[in-house]
């Protein structure tokens, strides 16, 4: 196997990793905001706003458009 071919695989295995943890960082950020325990502060906000902004802002343009079509 070429080295090309495994750089791939661990894209592919490092991109999917990618996704699974902005979905959980999306799922726990709209329970914090329906819910909002008391301890949840506009601090704790804006950190996880800004986290899920930047991931957002990593993806490809295809992803992106699958990400709208997803939510439309």
């Amino acid at each position: 196997m070429s080295q090309h071919t495994t750089a791939k695989g661990e894209i592919r295995r490092l991109r999917s990793n990618q996704k699974k943890l902005v979905a959980a960082l999306e799922t726990v950020f709209e329970l914090l905001e329906d819910y909002a325990p008391q301890w949840y502060t506009q601090k704790h906000h804006d950190i996880a706003a800004d986290a899920l902004g930047s991931a957002k802002k990593h993806r490809s343009p295809s992803s992106a458009r699958r990400g709208l079509k997803d939510a439309a």
